[in-house]
């Protein structure tokens, strides 16, 4: 009997580390199920934190095609018939190209630097780096939490005694607004070495564009002549940070991808990321548009409850003006933490409607986009969009959600059903 097809390129090739330097396989992995056994940054060189208890015991699982309950996010994708981040990779990085004499290569590269008994790499060619150097950030989302937003120290000191385990706003350095990985000037010694073999750097947060790691290497990158390929994840709030233009530092890469966290306009919008500017926003948009034209800039919107209603006629109004210039630009995630704000809250009618209002903007695209390249991605993104929500049932958790958005309302002078009155029919309104 063949071995399942559990295998992801990521734990032998990529770095990725979290705001307190713990090492796990990826950005979108389950943190809950690796961080006692898994290496930290903070303390370990990158080789011995790639080697701890979890990562060995993960690459032996994948050589064994067994899956990890960490990587169930990529695991629960693929049952319901979609391409998973997982897949994704494995494509991008080549593990399954170019079959020869009914080998792989680059597969079976990776497998020969491993110890097949304990999972252990001989050692770690780094190729993809995501490292979130700290959690600095000027935006407060109403997903996010202390432990990926600085922004969002004082209100969840305030929440946190009342809004219990359902909301985990602080969960370690309570007494620290700003977490970074430790080490300072060690941490970069250890990683600097790593920098001009690297293929693809992904810069997320906190905040990349006011983080001084992402400068320090783009100069570092600039200065060896290592031009990797540069994905970053962003607010879009900042262009220039203290003595960086990052524009001029930009002119020097050929390959950038700038994916824009976007959820909502105007009002939404900066609810939803409660720091944003929208004004701000699209004068950015326009300067990165006229310095910057071969940037590939996308925008990537997080579903959950509070935007449900309405992201279809956000997606249209980014298309009808052009924000993005074409549905391909379009990227969709869903939360899935913390749980009460996900769309799988949502009660059975509200999700047909969602469902309803999906198949109209689906009709819409196709007319508008008649090529099939054009709006394939998104119709895809969509229809597994659809699957998800159906393929859960939180509903008991929708009390949590109003509870919870009704506190941070207090604590921020705001009101959800105002801002979002269409959330009122969850009310039974």
């Amino acid at each position: 009997m063949a071995k399942k097809d559990t295998f992801c390129i990521l734990p032998w090739i990529h770095l990725y580390a979290n705001t307190e330097g713990v090492v796990g396989p990826c950005c979108i992995s389950s943190p809950a199920h690796y961080t006692k056994t898994a290496g930290n940054l903070s303390n370990q060189t990158v080789k011995d934190a790639m080697n701890s208890p979890f990562m060995n015991q993960l690459r032996k699982k994948m050589m064994n095609g067994e899956e990890d309950s960490a990587c169930n996010v990529c695991y629960d994708i693929e049952k319901l018939g979609y391409r998973s981040y997982r897949q994704e990779k494995n494509e991008t990085f080549k593990l399954k190209d170019a079959k020869l004499y009914g080998e792989y290569p680059v597969l079976n590269t990776l497998i020969e630097n491993t110890n097949k008994k304990t999972g252990e790499l001989k050692k770690f060619d780094l190729k993809y780096l995501d490292v979130r150097f700290s959690n600095l950030c000027n935006f407060k989302c109403i997903m996010c939490s202390h432990r990926f937003s600085s922004a969002w120290y004082e209100d969840a000191k305030k929440l946190e005694p009342l809004v219990g385990d359902d909301w985990s706003l602080i969960e370690n350095n309570k007494n620290k607004k700003v977490l970074e990985i430790g080490g300072g000037d060690e941490l970069w010694d250890k990683l600097e070495p790593y920098l001009k073999d690297i293929e693809f750097i992904y810069f997320a947060g906190g905040e990349s564009l006011v983080t001084e790691y992402h400068y320090k290497i783009l100069e570092k990158l600039i200065e060896i002549k290592n031009f990797p390929q540069l994905h970053y994840n962003t607010n879009l709030s900042k262009l220039k940070y203290k003595q960086y233009d990052l524009l001029e530092m930009w002119q020097n890469f050929p390959s950038i991808s700038l994916s824009v966290s976007l959820d909502e306009s105007g009002e939404r919008g900066e609810y939803i990321r409660k720091g944003m500017d929208w004004e701000v926003i699209l004068k950015n948009r326009k300067i990165i548009r006229n310095v910057c034209p071969n940037v590939y800039f996308s925008v990537h919107t997080v579903l959950q409850i509070t935007n449900s209603l309405n992201f279809t006629n956000f997606f249209t109004k980014l298309l009808r003006t052009e924000f993005v210039d074409k549905p391909t630009k379009i990227s969709i995630d869903y939360l899935h933490w913390p749980t009460f704000q996900s769309i799988t809250v949502l009660p059975k009618q509200v999700k047909d409607i969602v469902k309803e209002k999906i198949g109209i903007f689906k009709g819409w695209l196709t007319k508008r986009y008649p090529k099939d390249h054009d709006h394939d991605h998104l119709l895809t993104e969509l229809d597994k969009l659809v699957d998800y929500m159906y393929s859960k049932d939180h509903t008991k958790e929708l009390p949590i959600y109003f509870k919870n958005m009704n506190m941070l309302d207090k604590v921020r002078d705001q009101n959800l059903l105002e801002t979002f009155p269409e959330l009122k029919i969850l009310m039974g309104e």
